[in-house]
């Protein structure tokens, strides 16, 4: 696949769309897009359904002991002192913070 790809899932969507922090951004963004003519088919704009990733695909962009972070389940069972101090090591207290019963299991659905 060449060219520009958007990537889009009806169920991600609806799903992000219920995040705390950005309820309803993912139906916006997603409206902005068709609003614009971006899905036109002469532009040439494949849609892409995200596939479910591994452990491995995450490594590709990330950090070991990030990924690990992510995938072990180990945050799980820290006390809120530790968890509140990896989440800022991996800069998750600001950027991207944590949906709550979003894990890694969670991401695997998709």
């Amino acid at each position: 696949m060449s060219g520009v790809v958007y990537v889009f899932n009806e169920r991600l969507q609806y799903l992000s769309d219920t995040f705390t922090r950005c309820q309803q951004r993912a139906s916006r963004v997603h409206e902005l897009v068709k609003c614009s003519g971006l899905l036109q088919a002469e532009l040439n704009i494949s849609v892409l359904n995200p596939t479910k990733g591994t452990k491995n695909d995450l490594s590709i962009f990330h950090d070991a002991d990030f990924v690990n972070f992510l995938t072990s389940g180990s945050h799980q069972n820290m006390d809120e002192n530790h968890f509140l101090s990896a989440c800022e090591l991996f800069g998750l207290e600001f950027e991207c913070p944590l949906a709550e019963n979003l894990g890694w299991n969670s991401f695997r659905r998709f």
